[in-house]
């Protein structure tokens, strides 16, 4: 640390008395970020998790620039073909909504069915279909 002294060492911590506004604070080691020496003797910080995603982001542009033409045009087809199956996937989606809409329409319209001819005239009396004809002689 070039502007801090380290107090005291522990289990993972480290106890820093900042020199400029002479604030003691406990950081964690694995805040800490390691310097790197350069050739040519300066001191610098290793980078931090967001400035790698940055340079990996970069290189991956430049990597996309650089291709060739073969390979731009398999990457197309390839998005083609995932949009392809993505559309394949909805439609069948869709049409399995339908054939279910469909079963559910059916089974209401057999449920109202059946539940009309169970109902009888108010004034009618059943009669069981084994008794003998009124007029038997």
């Amino acid at each position: 640390f070039n502007d801090a002294e380290v107090l005291c060492k522990g289990d993972g911590y480290l106890q820093i008395k900042f020199l400029d506004t002479s604030v003691i604070s406990n950081v964690m080691l694995s805040d800490v970020r390691k310097q790197k020496k350069r050739r040519w003797g300066e001191v610098t910080t290793a980078p931090t998790p967001v400035e790698v995603k940055k340079a990996v982001h970069e290189k991956e542009k430049k990597k996309k620039k650089k291709m060739s033409k073969k390979q731009r045009q398999n990457d197309m087809e390839q998005a083609k073909e995932k949009e392809k199956k993505k559309k394949k996937k909805m439609s069948k989606k869709q049409r399995q909504n339908d054939m279910e809409q469909a079963k559910e329409m059916e089974k209401k319209s057999w449920l109202s069915f059946m539940q009309g001819n169970k109902t009888v005239a108010k004034n009618a009396t059943r009669k069981s279909i084994f008794a003998s004809p009124d007029n038997f002689d």
